[in-house]
């Protein structure tokens, strides 16, 4: 979910210093399924594989959740959907003998929909480092045809209840380069998948979900076939954030949800459309319907060095690159050597050591409420996050989103 794009840049008003903000109290898992509203988490694969501090399928709060994205799985060189990470995906057991089919995360998924049965999951396909096979599995129909069988075998094979395609991005280079005609092509594939999806509804007598993850560049997304991808798919996950990185001419804020009013700051040009709610907005022009648009948020964070004293940091040039804050309780062990700044327009915080030169860019629970509440308000399918081994260990930030999302203004920030 790695997403590199043109970055927006925006001039910086009224910044006061603010705290992180208490965790959201509990709710029932009724107050979200009577809402209607998804909850979209990614597993990041890898999060069971570290030796230190390994975030496990147990450690979940499924209670939150809808639906549960497992990245990634990947493309295989004959065009079909391959576990990614096999040593977590399926063969290492925790349980014993008793396992007889396959083991690892993708049982663990199973045991996780046991305790909720609420819970659908998905595996998702591909992501940043592997979306280059997605251009030769859309180019004819023949691979088209082998890759949709090969989801549908995925699914029933391990228990899943959708696919989820992350191509990065099609007629847009990535990571790997495309073709020109992806864009067609890339309609042509999800046409493909749901209907072998519908046929595997149809013999087994149940739902399968089709998903997308989408550009967070509204350059990128104005390439698709919007009118028709949608009629194809569940929902759409847009990717809005990843506004921020080395790429970035000045430090900017990682995931806006609002544009700011000025556009110049120190005689540099600076494009405001680096926003969730420009960047949606594109979505429902393009006759996206509201109800299918998933607003994606991320739980990880961007930082910068050698930063000068100026503007507390924001929109200011930079040494390099730094090593962010992989998760959110790592942030606010940071935060406590950092002043924090809330940004009133663009309506996300952000962190700046003026003796160091240290500039990070993140959420907190007040970020989190308010986005959540900007999907409740404009009537969106729901919220995505990437990912949920980012969260600390009382899951703040997933819980000040759905809180947002359903309306529980008890524990607002």
């Amino acid at each position: 979910m790695r997403y590199v794009a043109v970055v927006s840049l925006s001039y910086a008003v009224a910044c006061a210093p603010t705290s992180v903000g208490p965790a959201q109290p509990a709710f029932p898992t009724v107050d979200l399924l009577r809402t209607g509203h998804r909850v979209v988490a990614y597993y990041p694969a890898w999060a069971s594989l570290n030796a230190d501090a390994p975030y496990l399928i147990a450690d979940v709060p499924a209670d939150v959740l809808t639906h549960l994205n497992y990245a990634f799985a990947n493309i295989s060189e004959t065009g079909e959907i391959i576990a990614g990470y096999p040593r977590a995906d399926t063969a290492r057991t925790n349980h014993g003998a008793s396992d007889k089919v396959f083991h690892g995360n993708f049982r663990e998924l199973q045991r996780l929909k046991d305790r909720y049965p609420h819970l659908r999951t998905l595996i998702s396909v591909g992501g940043w480092e592997w979306s280059g096979q997605f251009s030769t599995v859309a180019a004819t129909a023949e691979s088209r045809r082998r890759f949709a069988e090969s989801a549908v075998d995925f699914l029933t094979r391990f228990g899943f209840d959708g696919v989820d395609l992350d191509w990065e991005f099609p007629a847009t280079d990535g990571l790997h380069p495309g073709r020109p005609e992806d864009a067609v092509n890339f309609t042509l594939l999800l046409a493909a998948v749901r209907h072998a999806l519908r046929e595997e509804e149809t013999a087994r007598g149940r739902r399968y979900y089709l998903t997308i993850a989408a550009p967070g560049d509204l350059g990128a997304a104005r390439k698709l076939q919007w009118t028709e991808i949608h009629r194809y798919v569940d929902w759409i996950n847009v990717m809005a954030y990843d506004f921020a990185g080395t790429w970035s001419q000045k430090t900017v804020l990682n995931g806006a949800l609002y544009p700011t009013d000025r556009l110049e700051y120190d005689g540099s040009l600076l494009n405001e459309q680096a926003n969730a709610r420009d960047l949606l907005f594109g979505y429902l022009e393009a006759n996206v319907p509201a109800e299918k648009i998933i607003l994606g948020v991320s739980f990880g964070g961007k930082a910068w060095y050698g930063v000068p004293n100026r503007n507390n940091g924001l929109f200011q040039p930079y040494g390099g690159g730094a090593v962010a804050p992989t998760t959110y309780i790592r942030a606010t062990e940071v935060q406590h050597r950092m002043q924090e700044f809330w940004h009133e327009e663009a309506q996300v915080p952000w962190l700046f050591d003026p003796e160091t030169g240290l500039m990070i860019t993140f959420e907190n629970s007040r970020s989190m409420w308010l986005k959540g509440a900007f999907a409740r308000e404009n009537r969106l399918g729901g919220v995505m996050l990437w990912q949920i081994a980012g969260d600390d260990s009382s899951h703040v930030l997933l819980r000040s989103l759905v809180a947002g999302v359903i309306g529980n203004t008890k524990g607002m920030p």
